[in-house]
């Protein structure tokens, strides 16, 4: 399994269960991976699981401790803050509901990662929204979004 997949693995599951993105999103992306390295077991059974988020958290836990693989923290919120923006960007929810959706994510997210910035302001910027109105809040998500998200 290449090196990322495991950190863009559990980004999709979080943003899963953020309503960040559609169950079709995530099994796509396991059908894409699959398909690419046919011989990975997780890979297969995550293929299996693609509709059972509860297994689906078993199975890349397990993985996790069978390999012995730490998420790269750095990696994981590149691609969280990747998944965030597309949403934001398709402009298909309004500004109160996806400042709820990265508030859930917030709360889905290890404490190490979730202290960090820009994740932290990111699932925080919502909060001012009653406060700042929309325009001034936009704004914000707008600055947070032209951080370049590092990666590893």
């Amino acid at each position: 399994m290449g090196n990322n997949h495991i950190e863009e693995i559990q980004a999709l599951i979080f943003s899963l269960q953020a309503d960040i993105i559609t169950p079709k999103k995530y099994r796509d992306y396991v059908d894409v991976r699959f398909l690419e390295d046919p011989e990975c077991e997780l890979l297969m059974d995550l293929e299996f699981a693609a509709n059972d988020l509860a297994e689906t958290k078993i199975l890349v836990g397990e993985y996790m401790y069978k390999t012995k693989h730490c998420l790269n923290y750095e990696l994981l919120g590149h691609f969280l803050g990747r998944q965030m923006e597309k949403l934001y960007r398709r402009n298909e929810v309004t500004l109160e509901v996806f400042a709820n959706r990265t508030y859930c994510l917030w709360n889905l997210l290890p404490g190490e990662i979730a202290e960090e910035q820009p994740l932290l302001a990111l699932c925080s910027a919502g909060d001012l929204l009653p406060y700042e109105g929309e325009s001034r809040t936009r704004k914000r998500f707008e600055d947070i979004f032209s951080y370049e998200w590092k990666l590893a």
